[in-house]
Parts: structure tokens; sequence; C-alpha cells
């Protein structure tokens, strides 16, 4: 059994024609995700799977090395003298 909370009642086919009024319950597996699936629960706890849907995806940064420092004059010449 799989923890949900629902956002509004709920009664259908997904569910073998149980009412579960809006809230936190426990529903088989298939059942929660199913009703996650098409909106209309969502996770209360995490249940150990993840897929594209439910994972926030991250990208890898290039790895920065810094370049050989440019010489330059320490002293510019601005203005007149």
């Amino acid at each position: 059994m799989i923890k949900v909370r629902f956002f509004n009642d709920f009664q259908g086919v997904e569910t073998n024609n149980v009412f579960y009024p809006a809230g936190e319950h426990e529903v088989p597996e298939h059942v929660a995700s199913r009703v996650v699936k098409d909106g209309r629960a969502e996770y209360v706890t995490t249940h150990g799977t993840a897929s594209f849907e439910n994972t926030p995806q991250f990208e890898e940064a290039p790895v920065f090395v810094p370049e050989e420092e440019v010489a330059t004059p320490k002293h510019f010449k601005r203005g007149r003298k």
C-alpha cells in the first residue's frame, strides 16, 4: 500500500469504484501510479521509483580550468604625462 494525497474527491474505474474523499489515503500500488499519472493525486512519501516525469533533471556543468594568465603591463599610460 502506498500513501497518496487526492486533490479532489475521487471514485472511478481506477479504484474499482471505491470512493476516496480529498486527502491522504493508502491505496494499492497500481491505483497509486495510475491516479498520480492522471494528475488526480500526488505521492505523500517517495515510493522508490524514479522516472523522467517525477525526477528533476540536472545537467553536468563543464569543469572550469583557468587558462594561463595573460601578461599585461601593471601600469597603463592614460592621459597626458
